[in-house]
């Protein structure tokens, strides 16, 4: 398909069709103003063609469609009738007239769910699916008005809200709304919205809802939709749940096998990029490179340290503190967890040092005794005089076990996974500590909370701290049923 700019602008397209149509025809400048506004529709038929076209990869889908022109009607009923003039809990205000002693005007009074405006700019609740706006003109052809995107308004995606930083009905024609009787009931501005990005689900429509995950139309979905497509294409390999994970803490791993690493930025306070010879990767502040420049990257690989993946034991033993368990990991009938620490222990009268409640130690106990007796072999002739009791659990629990280290301050945004337990492999336990420093405020019940694994029917997940540090750690597990 061939795009010609001239289509765009009715007098150069009309000057395309010979000199007789541009100058010597009477309705000439009808006919340019006609070819004008029918260029725009068909400019944005040739751009819907290339998103569709690009809709046919997941790798390539458009997260927003782009239309140049949108109507949209604003009432001044309406006008800071939006959620950023509802206050918040925590603000310091109260229902009814304020006191003197808070931040707001003495004696201004508000009421529980009536909207409000503290400042000089006027916002108005947009359609939802608009996600952005260039500018706002009151006649696209011949506009008596402009307001910009940046300098006169932003468009707040999270209240679904433009908020101008003058009130429109001051810059642009006003008209008046009548009821049946004559009488003006509102008044209302008609604009034309310039430049829209709108939100037609495309993402989740085209292959999100294939393996029954709904998704918003954000960058981050995006990368975990391909990942959960690459587990079921691919297997659920070490590098390919690596980046499943990755995409889970919202951080990127390589797009293409054989990438070579050109450029690293990396400056207190400023985002952390990666360049490599065909992609450019930006990741939180906090995050610190594990590459360096030179270094070819394979498909899946980790750039920064946001998100590190151990299977190894020895690399399991050497960034765990300790790991609590409970009876689905260690076939021991009991209530509770109990809590296995990175020490060395002595084992006396045949037993070595674990935590938990006194019900369920002994439960541990017991079980132990009883398969003493079942193979003729007792602790010490297994383990002998001293033992590891974190080693020890690792080597009981059923299937392989995967370390998974976040680190919490380089986290920005985390998207949920609704079943994950089909795409990891299968009898695999998996270990998510969330490193959380004083000054953080990612913590660990709340990754619990959105990660939302479960393991059968019910979930397994342990939040322990054995030396009061700032050191959480998430259990995860699918072990036998």
């Amino acid at each position: 398909m061939i795009y010609d700019r001239n289509i765009e602008r009715g007098k150069a397209f009309l000057s395309t069709l010979g000199t007789f149509w541009d100058q010597i025809f009477e309705d000439h400048l009808f006919l340019s103003t006609l070819l004008d506004s029918g260029g725009q529709n068909w400019i944005d038929q040739y751009r819907s063609t290339l998103e569709i076209v690009d809709s046919i990869s997941r790798f390539d889908i458009p997260l927003l469609r782009q239309q140049r022109w949108y109507g949209i009607e604003f009432l001044e009923s309406a006008k800071n009738a939006t959620p950023l003039n509802l206050l918040n809990y925590g603000e310091g205000a109260v229902y009814g007239p304020q006191p003197a002693d808070t931040d707001f005007s003495p004696g201004q009074v508000f009421d529980y769910g009536v909207p409000f405006s503290l400042s000089t700019q006027t916002n108005f609740e947009l359609p939802a699916d608009i996600k952005y706006i260039s500018g706002f003109l009151d006649n696209p052809s011949s506009p008596t008005a402009v307001m910009s995107e940046g300098s006169d308004f932003y468009i707040d995606t999270d209240n679904r809200t433009v908020v101008f930083l003058k009130d429109p009905f001051k810059v642009f024609p006003v008209r008046d709304i009548y009821d049946a009787a004559g009488n003006v009931t509102d008044r209302a501005i008609s604009l034309w919205a310039f430049n829209v990005k709108i939100d037609i689900a495309a993402l989740y429509y085209q292959f999100a809802f294939n393996v029954g995950q709904y998704v918003e139309s954000l960058e981050g979905y995006k990368d975990l939709t391909n990942a959960i497509y690459d587990c079921l294409v691919l297997g659920p390999s070490r590098q390919v749940v690596n980046a499943l994970i990755s995409a889970m803490f919202g951080v990127k791993t390589c797009k293409v096998d054989g990438e070579t690493v050109e450029r690293i930025y990396s400056t207190a306070g400023e985002p952390t990029i990666i360049v490599t010879d065909s992609s450019v990767y930006t990741f939180n502040e906090n995050a610190t490179p594990i590459v360096s420049v030179g270094d070819t990257l394979s498909l899946f690989d980790s750039m920064v340290d946001v998100v590190q993946f151990y299977y190894n034991k020895t690399d399991i033993l050497n960034h765990l503190s300790a790991l609590s368990l409970g009876s689905g990991h260690i076939g021991v009938n009991m209530d509770g967890e109990l809590l296995f620490e990175n020490v060395t222990s002595p084992i006396v009268n045949g037993r070595f040092q674990i935590s938990g409640a006194h019900e369920d130690v002994e439960a541990f106990w017991r079980e132990v005794r009883r398969r003493e007796r079942e193979t003729g072999t007792s602790i010490t002739d297994y383990l002998g005089t001293s033992t590891n009791p974190l080693m020890v659990a690792v080597d009981t629990m059923h299937g392989g076990i995967y370390l998974i280290r976040v680190k919490g301050a380089a986290v920005d945004d985390i998207y949920t996974v609704n079943d994950i337990t089909s795409l990891l492999p299968p009898d695999s336990s998996f270990i998510i500590i969330n490193e959380v420093s004083t000054t953080d405020s990612v913590t660990s019940e709340s990754l619990s909370e959105t990660l939302g694994f479960y393991d059968c029917d019910e979930p397994v997940e342990e939040d322990i701290d054995p030396d009061n540090t700032s050191e959480h750690v998430l259990v995860k597990g699918v072990p036998e049923c």
